[in-house]
C-alpha cells in the first residue's frame, strides 16, 4: 500500500507503467547529454525515436484505468514528437545554412528560416491538440449517456481488480426452470454499469458440472437469485455449501413476481437447509429485491453492483454503500424539490391516503397537504352559478360562460364589474365596457390534484362507498389525479394489481379512473424511487391556469 501512487491509476496489467515511464525521461533528459554536443543531430535522433516509440506504445497499450488519462498520455507524446522533429528540422536548415547557403537551405527544405519553420510547426501542434481534444470531449459526451456506475467521491468509474486465484468477480447461483431469464439480464446489465466486471454464468462460462465447486473457489462472491424451487435443486445446494465452506460472501436477490417464479421469502427459508440457514439468511447478508420496471429495476441493479464493489479488495477497506455511486440519468438523482408549489388533497374515505401524503410532503420540496375537497368546491361553484343566473339580466351572462364556471370546480372566483355612468349609458358608450369574471390563482388550501391511495382497503365497506362517490364527481369535474399503488404489506399493501381491480366499483374503472398509470410505493430502499417518481409526476402535470377571464 504504501508504492499504490506509484501504480493505482494503471490497469492491473499495466502496474509496471510507471516505471517505463520514469526510463523515458530520464533518457530524454539525462542519458542524451552524454553525447557528445558536437553530435547535436544524434542526440535530437534519439529523442524523436524515444518519444514515437513511447506513442506507439502508449496507443497500443492504453494503460490507465480512465479514458481521460489515457488522451493526456497520447497527447503528450505528440507534443514530444512535434517537438523533436520541429528541432531536427531547425538543426538541419541551419547546417544547410551555414555550408551552402541560406537560398539552398530554401530550395532543399523549403523554408526560409528557422523562424518559418517553428512557426509552422506550432500551428501544427496546436491545431492537433484542439482536434484531440474537441473528439475527446465529444467522447466523454457520449460517454456519459451511457449507464454506467459511477463513483460519487470521483465521477469516474470503479477500478475492480482480482485476487491472486480469482477468476470471477461475481458467481451467479439460480434454478434454471425459474431463474434463468433473469439471471441472463442481471449479468449483461452488470455488464453495462461496470465494463471491467467478470461474472461467472453456467450457460457462458460452465465446462464441466463435476467443476461447480471449482467455480466457486475462483470467485469473489456469490450471487443468489431466489425463484420458485431454488433450494430443491441439487448443484444449487452444492453451490451454496461450498460457498458456506469458504466462507464467500454471499448476494441474495430475490425474485417476487409469483406469475414469473417468484416465492414468498417465508418459503425459502423454509425450504432452506437447516444447516445452511444461519450462513444464506443472517442480518449481514444484503436481500435485494429483483424488480421489472425500469426504474425499480436499475435501483436494485444499482444495489447488486454496490454489493459486488463492497467486496472487491479494491474497497474493501471502505463502509460501502449504495450511496458512494450513482449512475446517471437515476430517477434518484433528480431533485426532489418542485419546481413550483403544489397542494395534493387525501380524502378522508380514503384508508392510508393522509399518513402517505404526509410522508410524501416530509420528502418533496414545495408540496404541501390541501384541506379543501374538491367536491366541496363544486358545491360553491354551483352556488356561484346560481347567483349569476339571478342576475343574469344585469350582467348578460350567457350560458356557455355558465358552463365554463361550471367547468372549473376547485378555483376561487371572483365577480368584478366596471360601473358605467347613466350618461354615457345613454350615449351607447362606456368608461371601460371591459366586464369580466376572474377565476384568481388557487390558495393553498386549494387543492392542485387529489390523491387516490390504493390498498387492500380502497373501495371496502362504508367508507369505499363514499370514496367511489367522491371519485365519481372527481372524474366528472377532470381534477387531477394522482394514483399511488401501495406495495408495502406493512400498510395493507398489494402487489399484484389485479387484485386493485376487483375491488374498485366497475362503472369507475369504465370511466377511466385508471386511465393513467399508478405510481408503485414500494417497501424498504426503492421506496426513494417511489418518491422520486411522484416528485417527476407533480413538475411534469398538467397544471390549472393561473387565471380566466370570461368576457361578459
Amino acid at each position: 500500500s504504501a508504492t499504490r501512487f506509484l501504480h493505482s491509476e494503471y490497469d492491473a496489467g499495466w502496474y509496471w507503467f510507471e516505471a517505463l515511464e520514469l526510463i523515458r525521461k530520464v533518457t530524454l533528459i539525462g542519458f542524451v547529454i552524454i553525447i557528445s554536443q558536437d553530435n547535436s543531430f544524434l542526440r535530437i535522433l534519439i529523442g524523436l525515436l524515444i518519444s514515437i516509440a513511447f506513442l506507439v506504445l502508449t496507443l497500443i497499450a492504453q494503460p490507465f484505468k480512465h479514458v481521460e488519462n489515457d488522451v493526456l498520455a497520447i497527447l503528450g507524446q505528440v507534443c514530444c514528437v512535434c517537438l523533436f522533429l520541429g528541432a531536427l528540422l531547425v538543426h538541419v536548415q541551419n547546417e544547410i545554412s551555414a555550408y551552402e547557403g541560406a537560398s539552398s537551405a530554401e530550395r532543399i527544405l523549403g523554408f526560409r528560416s528557422d523562424t518559418d519553420i517553428a512557426t509552422v510547426m506550432l500551428c501544427f501542434t496546436f491545431g492537433l491538440l484542439v482536434m484531440a481534444v474537441c473528439l475527446f470531449l465529444c467522447q466523454l459526451a457520449k460517454e456519459k449517456s451511457y449507464n454506467t456506475l459511477r463513483l460519487a467521491a470521483t465521477g469516474h468509474p470503479p477500478a475492480m481488480v482480482l485476487n491472486k486465484g480469482m477468476r470471477y468477480h461475481c458467481f451467479l447461483s439460480h434454478i434454471w426452470a425459474s431463474g434463468q431469464d433473469q439471471v441472463a439480464v442481471i449479468k449483461r446489465s452488470l455488464r453495462q454499469l461496470l465494463p471491467v466486471v467478470i461474472v461467472f454464468l453456467d450457460v457462458d462460462d460452465l465446462e464441466d458440472t463435476s467443476q461447480l465447486e471449482t467455480y466457486i473457489d475462483m470467485s469473489t462472491i456469490v450471487l443468489i437469485f431466489l425463484s420458485h424451487g431454488y433450494f430443491r435443486s441439487g448443484n444449487c445446494l452444492r453451490e451454496v455449501r461450498r460457498a458456506v465452506v469458504t466462507k464467500k460472501p454471499l448476494l441474495l436477490v430475490h425474485e417476487l413476481d409469483m406469475q414469473k417464479g417468484g416465492d414468498s421469502l417465508e418459503n425459502h427459508q423454509n425450504l432452506c437447509p437447516t444447516d445452511l440457514f444461519e450462513y444464506v439468511f443472517n442480518e449481514g447478508n444484503v436481500i435485494v429485491p429483483w424488480e421489472r420496471l425500469h426504474h425499480f429495476q436499475l435501483f436494485s441493479l444499482k444495489q447488486i453492483a454496490t454489493g459486488i464493489l463492497a467486496v472487491n479488495p479494491s474497497f474493501e477497506h471502505l463502509s460501502f454503500k449504495h450511496s458512494n455511486v450513482y449512475i446517471p440519468g437515476e430517477i434518484t438523482g433528480t431533485s426532489l424539490e418542485l419546481r413550483a408549489p403544489r397542494g395534493v388533497y387525501a380524502s378522508l374515505y380514503n384508508p392510508g391516503a393522509g399518513d402517505c401524503v404526509d410522508e410524501l410532503c416530509l420528502a418533496i420540496q414545495r408540496l404541501e397537504r390541501s384541506t379543501t375537497n374538491p367536491c366541496d368546491m363544486n358545491n360553491a361553484v354551483d352556488g356561484l352559478s346560481n347567483v349569476l343566473e339571478i342576475s343574469s339580466k344585469t350582467f348578460k351572462i350567457s350560458k356557455n360562460v355558465m358552463r365554463v364556471v361550471k367547468g372549473h370546480a376547485g378555483r376561487r372566483f371572483c365577480v368584478t364589474q366596471t360601473q358605467t355612468d347613466s350618461r354615457d349609458s345613454r350615449r351607447g358608450t362606456s368608461q371601460n365596457t371591459d366586464r369580466h369574471l376572474t377565476a384568481k390563482q388557487p390558495t393553498r388550501d386549494v387543492p392542485t390534484m387529489m390523491l387516490l391511495y390504493l390498498n387492500k382497503d380502497t373501495f371496502q365497506g362504508a367508507a369505499g362507498a363514499a370514496l367511489a362517490k367522491q371519485m365519481r364527481t372527481v372524474l366528472k369535474l377532470k381534477v387531477p389525479l394522482l394514483l399511488l399503488h401501495e406495495q408495502n404489506p406493512d400498510l395493507n399493501g398489494v402487489r399484484e394489481f389485479a387484485s386493485i381491480l376487483e375491488q374498485t366499483p366497475p362503472d369507475l374503472v369504465q370511466d377511466g379512473i385508471f386511465s393513467s398509470i399508478a405510481i408503485p410505493m414500494k417497501p424498504g430502499l426503492h421506496r426513494m424511487v417511489s418518491i422520486a417518481l411522484v416528485a417527476k409526476h407533480f413538475n411534469e402535470a398538467k397544471l390549472f391556469e393561473n387565471s380566466i377571464k370570461l368576457e361578459l
